[in-house]
């Protein structure tokens, strides 16, 4: 059998991509730097969870720990980005996103996990995660903004009020939350829904992922129909209608900030 490996576009991250082609069958390698295999481990994990609960992900073909690489199964090449971008009446695909979701909460992530010999934790998401993900900003693109000697003191001013912004947030930490849900992280496979990039998933807030997703920098919906998508979660979702209200509130008012 004829074998033909092809490095891919992957995404910002510290791991490399390769689509394995095996005859007319293909595969995906993944190798992670040293330091981080950790990440492949849980990434490992966290797909049998799902596929547990029937959501729609690689699977582990084989493993080279030793070598800080995995094969996965290959969901395509076709991503929902590609096949929504240029859709004019994008309601109905997003609602099956939305589905997704919903599927994903109702995971009963635990704290701890075993997988072999390897233990996962999976943290519960607090204002010190969201200082990580925001001092992001800070790390790529404020140095580019400020060219001064008084870096440092710009950036202390600016957390000192990120800081009591996030203060004012509902937290509500008790969901699985991917992280990263997005257009480009849902692969559309024979009319399957595939979710990759879930390695960094968290035990965090219910409208962290929808608004990943409605909030998309890739795809700009417009605010009336982030409004019924919204919605459409509320009513799918098992959130009481006076919780919900609070985290819809604070969801805009963030959005205006």
């Amino acid at each position: 059998m004829n074998y033909k490996l092809k490095k891919i576009s992957g995404d910002a991250s510290f791991r490399e991509f390769y689509r394995l082609q095996k005859g007319k069958n293909t595969s995906i390698i993944i190798q992670a730097k040293k330091e981080k295999f950790k990440n492949l481990i849980t990434y490992i994990a966290v797909n049998k969870i799902l596929e547990k609960y029937k959501i729609y992900a690689p699977k582990l073909i084989t493993n080279h720990y030793e070598h800080n690489i995995i094969e996965i199964t290959d969901l395509g090449q076709k991503s929902f980005y590609d096949s929504i971008i240029k859709k004019k009446n994008k309601f109905t695909d997003y609602k099956d996103l939305i589905k997704i979701i919903i599927k994903l909460q109702n995971i009963k992530l635990q704290r701890n996990y075993h997988l072999g010999k390897f233990k996962i934790n999976f943290q519960i998401y607090s204002i010190k995660n969201l200082h990580k993900e925001s001092d992001l900003f800070f790390d790529w693109y404020l140095k580019y903004c400020f060219k001064s000697p008084n870096l440092k003191k710009i950036k202390n001013i600016l957390k000192k009020e990120l800081t009591k912004i996030y203060k004012k947030l509902y937290f509500q930490n008790n969901t699985f939350v991917h992280r990263d849900f997005h257009a480009s992280n849902i692969m559309v496979n024979k009319n399957k829904l595939g979710l990759i990039d879930s390695q960094d998933t968290i035990i965090g807030n219910p409208l962290y992922d929808v608004a990943s997703l409605i909030d998309d920098v890739r795809i700009k919906l417009p605010s009336n129909l982030q409004e019924r998508l919204l919605n459409f979660y509320y009513y799918k979702s098992k959130l009481k209608k006076e919780e919900y209200k609070n985290m819809i509130l604070k969801y805009y008012q963030f959005k205006e900030i």
